[in-house]
């Protein structure tokens, strides 16, 4: 997006700067994977308030791709299960396992807030909070000791 005839590779640049800015090879690091397309990562973690990425728009687009992956793979993963669950309960089940709080305390436990760029005081703040509370309530050892 930021290329121009004076300097072709002004993007390349800025993806490198910011990707070491936010740390994302400690990301790569913790999930196991490397991505051919950096600027793949830099969108999904950049909130729209963050208008310094002139590089990749916002996680939206691909927060919406992604929310239509995870729900197919979820809802087929149900289907097939051996137990054949009703469609009340596959409804139920599928609504418990798409869930936004589920996924926000997944990302913390693994530190992947600490990665988020955005330029909004307020979501910082309600991210410290969420964390802060996962912590004081032990939610991982709870929920998610089946690593």
């Amino acid at each position: 997006f930021v290329n121009t005839p004076e300097c072709p590779d002004m993007a390349q640049r800025l993806l490198k700067d910011m990707w070491q800015q936010f740390n994302f090879s400690l990301l790569e690091d913790k999930i196991g994977y490397r991505f051919n397309n950096k600027a793949y990562l830099l969108q999904a973690f950049t909130h729209a308030s963050y208008f310094k990425n002139r590089i990749t728009g916002c996680y939206q687009r691909l927060e919406f791709l992604g929310d239509a992956v995870l729900d197919y793979m979820i809802t087929r993963y149900l289907f097939e299960d051996e137990r054949q669950y009703s469609p009340g309960v596959l409804t139920d089940l599928r609504s418990a396992l798409v869930n936004n709080t589920i996924f926000a305390s997944l990302a913390v436990k693994y530190d992947f807030h600490k990665h988020f760029i955005a330029m909004c005081p307020g979501l910082h703040h309600m991210i410290e909070k969420f964390v802060k509370l996962c912590s004081e309530r032990n939610f991982f050892d709870a929920n998610f000791n089946s690593e």
